[in-house]
């Protein structure tokens, strides 16, 4: 399976080990430990913030394939499988420019419009890195569940993507992954 629709005792599992899958519309799910997936080991001052996060280039481009080599640790140590919540996707033609993505990319996306679902599974690093691509670019936020690690990264701006975990044990494990990629997951 390289991308699939999730059945309805797929999406029954999500939601009762996660609750909501629209993470982002809530302060997040409660009883769960949290971090802040980021560059920075340290909330930015406002000054701060301007001056570091001023050229979408030098961060967000910059910073992009630490990101793309968190979220590969962490997919490899879910079995290669990750579940994507990916609201209003067959909007994304409409209101942005993925002229950037390649001609695979723009393959695997349409696949992904054309399964009519907010909600996908997936075993193909090529799937998770198209989606990743669109949240490190602010282009469309997804949410990544992963079940083995009972755990969540949401997409962001700034590249401050929040986790969440089940446990300390995952979180301690999903943070050593952060740091050894040059991350930080801040509490």
């Amino acid at each position: 399976m390289i991308l699939a629709k999730i059945n309805t005792e797929e999406l029954n599992v999500l939601t009762n080990l996660f609750g909501k899958l629209n993470i982002h519309e809530d302060e997040g799910p409660k009883h769960f430990v949290t971090g802040i997936l980021d560059i920075y080991n340290h909330a930015l001052s406002e000054e701060d913030a301007e001056k570091f996060l001023s050229s979408f280039n030098d961060h967000n481009l910059r910073y992009e394939g630490a990101y793309l080599d968190f979220i590969k640790e962490l997919f490899i140590l879910n079995n290669s499988h990750v579940t994507i919540f990916s609201p209003k996707l067959d909007e994304l033609f409409k209101s942005e420019d993925v002229s950037f993505l390649d001609e695979k990319q723009l393959e695997l996306l349409e696949r992904a419009i054309s399964l009519g679902s907010e909600v996908i599974k997936t075993t193909s690093q090529e799937v998770l890195t198209l989606f990743l691509i669109l949240s490190t670019r602010e282009i469309h936020f997804s949410n990544f569940f992963f079940l083995e690690t009972e755990s969540i990264v949401v997409g962001n701006y700034d590249l401050s993507f929040p986790v969440y975990c089940r446990n300390h044990i995952h979180f301690n494990l999903i943070e050593n992954i952060a740091r050894k990629i040059g991350l930080f997951l801040r509490k």
